[in-house]
């Protein structure tokens, strides 16, 4: 190859790298996603998304304020420790909530059925024993009653109101996890459920995350009230699986109504 045509390659290489240089510079502003990948998202959108934000935020802190975490001991199975036969104590946790200011929780009966010590968390940091309780185990609902002071209440909301796709808020102690708060829709309404007793009960169904330790806690509207209360979910693992179960509150306040004339009626230190 003589220098004449390694000149002629190198001039012809050179012209290739230009034109390809000037092609990119022209089709790059097509491809090329902005330095800030905000600045595609119009302003008024992203206040939207910070606006709603602070909302579900401001019913958390609202709502929470009401929530308690319950633990439940009671006399279990029989077991071998050591060599010698002892009773294993079970323990069981949910959430409640606190419908009055003189003390009275609202919460599942199977997280408490069959237990002989209470204990009531609040979202301050308090703890109380139970003085007394009573369960309808049939509607799955119980009342707790404890002795304390400044006690934030909830706000009742109308569960006969709700619609299918409202936005909702789950509150309770999934795990152990006080206060954790999940965030769905009202995935449907009037699951019928036929009872122990030949009656039937109209549950509502969310997506809001649930999980053991949820149970007795609030479904929550974007009015900050509670509308529902998380009782069971569906699920081939026993984790949340997006179907999840609550009570509707104007029954479970119906229920409560008829615990409540039992519950004056034992003495203050008598469970259940």
């Amino acid at each position: 190859m003589t220098p004449n045509d390694i000149a002629k390659r190198i001039i012809f290489f050179l012209l290739l790298l230009i034109a390809f240089n000037i092609t990119w510079n022209r089709l790059a502003p097509h491809y090329v996603l902005p330095n800030n990948s905000y600045s595609r998202i119009p302003k008024d959108s992203i206040m939207k998304a910070e606006e709603s934000g602070r909302l579900l935020s401001y019913i958390a802190g609202k709502v929470s304020a009401s929530v308690v975490s319950i633990t439940a001991k009671g006399s279990g199975e029989m077991g071998t420790f050591f060599g010698e036969t002892v009773e294993v104590m079970k323990e069981s946790k949910g959430t409640g909530i606190i419908i009055d200011d003189e003390g009275l929780i609202a919460t599942n009966a199977h997280i408490i059925a069959g237990c002989v010590e209470i204990r009531i968390k609040t979202a301050d940091g308090r703890e109380f024993d139970a003085v007394s309780s009573v369960i309808d185990t049939i509607y799955d609902v119980a009342i707790i009653k404890i002795q304390g002071e400044s006690l934030t209440v909830c706000s009742i909301g109308k569960s006969d109101k709700l619609q299918q796709g409202e936005w909702i808020l789950a509150i309770g102690n999934p795990m152990g996890l006080d206060h954790s708060v999940t965030f769905g829709i009202v995935s449907g309404i009037g699951r019928t459920d036929t009872l122990a007793n030949g009656k039937t009960i109209d549950y509502i169904q969310t997506d809001a995350a649930i999980n053991q330790g949820n149970s007795g806690g609030p479904l929550v509207n974007l009015d900050g009230e509670v509308v529902g209360m998380t009782t069971f979910i569906m699920s081939p693992t026993g984790g949340n699986s997006g179907v999840g179960f609550a009570i509707p509150i104007k029954r479970v306040m119906e229920r409560i109504a008829k615990l409540s004339a039992a519950l004056k009626d034992l003495p203050e230190d008598q469970l259940q």
